[in-house]
């Protein structure tokens, strides 16, 4: 039976727990110092065993897996524990805080040889696996554009946490914590662009050191424009949407149901729909099975020595184009994205 210690259960690694429990997977300890943590984990795994800091919790007998749930400026350094141990890693989105420490991170686990999944959870949504073979077998023709829309709510409660939204804690606001995760989407079906143009905004709804508001532009090899809007900002919190428009058709994803309008169903027809209660203003708001799956899927992979669905290659793609979002708008233009690095099949 595979084992996992869980290192920080905040709202991801409470996330992660319910789903190992949920897949049957045995949880050898949890890594936190803070006790209303502690005391939230054991209400979801009873009893479970704690141990700080994380290297004393990579050290309990029989490990397999390794979750990396802590804020993404100190995955880097745990990754190089997990790697030193041998142990498999799942590292929570992002990477981590910038371009040259998630290379570095993705580094550490190839010269180790060990197994690295990234937590992008919503690839796992059935619609989004329908929509990903929709394009890639040419359902929807060649790309002519689409958007990604994120109108999401966080009180400044949220932000208030320590170190929230400040860029060696998070790397960034809304785009790198929130929206990266439907930028992974787009681009795990559509395909990386190949320049974009970024501007990043702070409305009157917060006090933080980084942006609650994102709008940018992706532009493909083709001449195909993909808009891009993201915001904490938008109360009560609406579900996120990601349209792919084609020569032969369009799809929309809307939370977790697919639409897609083509000649044969031009007013659109249903093809997966999932009702399922998305994270539009509660972070803790998306549904168990998700990582469930994430998780299932990696720890098989892993066990055959395959790559899994959500690996670390893949996820450095994301980091280059959120990198390269934010550099654009410092720059206030368009920008080459950094190490385009393309998608490869998976799992």
């Amino acid at each position: 039976m595979t084992r996992a210690v869980v290192l920080g259960v905040g709202v991801a690694g409470l996330a992660h727990l319910a789903a190992l429990k949920a897949a049957g997977i045995e949880v050898a300890c949890v890594s936190t110092r803070d006790a209303g943590r502690l005391c939230a984990a054991r209400a979801v795994v009873a009893d479970v065993e704690v141990a700080w800091p994380p290297a004393v919790a990579l050290n309990a007998p029989r490990v397999d897996l390794v979750i990396v749930a802590t804020p993404p400026g100190t995955h880097l350094d745990l990754v190089r524990l997990a790697a030193a141990r041998r142990l498999d890693v799942l590292v929570e989105k992002p990477l981590e805080v910038d371009l040259p420490r998630a290379r570095a991170l993705v580094d550490v686990a190839g010269a180790a040889g060990i197994g690295l999944a990234v937590c992008f959870q919503h690839r796992t949504k059935p619609a989004a696996g329908a929509l990903r073979d929709l394009v890639r077998r040419g359902g929807l023709g060649n790309l002519t554009g689409g958007s990604v829309v994120v109108p999401w709510w966080r009180g400044q409660d949220y932000y208030d946490r320590p170190g929230r939204g400040r860029p060696d804690h998070d790397g960034g606001g809304v785009l790198i914590t929130q929206a990266v995760h439907f930028l992974d989407l787009f681009t795990w079906c559509a395909g990386m662009p190949g320049v974009v143009l970024g501007a990043a905004g702070l409305g009157p709804a917060h006090r933080i050191p980084s942006e609650d508001g994102f709008s940018g532009t992706l532009r493909y090899a083709n001449g195909a424009l993909v808009g891009v809007a993201a915001t904490t900002a938008a109360y009560p919190g609406g579900v996120e949407r990601l349209a792919v428009w084609g020569t032969k058709g369009s799809a929309e994803l809307h939370g977790g149901t697919l639409t897609v309008y083509d000649a044969v169903d031009p007013d659109g027809r249903t093809v997966v729909r999932d009702d399922a209660p998305g994270a539009g203003s509660d972070p803790a708001g998306l549904p168990v099975r998700w990582h469930q799956r994430l998780i299932e899927s990696t720890v098989d992979a892993f066990a055959h020595g395959r790559r899994p669905p959500c690996d670390g290659r893949s996820a450095l793609a994301t980091q280059s184009l959120v990198a390269s979002l934010y550099r654009s708008a410092a720059k206030g233009a368009w920008v080459a994205v950094d190490d385009p690095v393309l998608y490869e099949e998976t799992g």
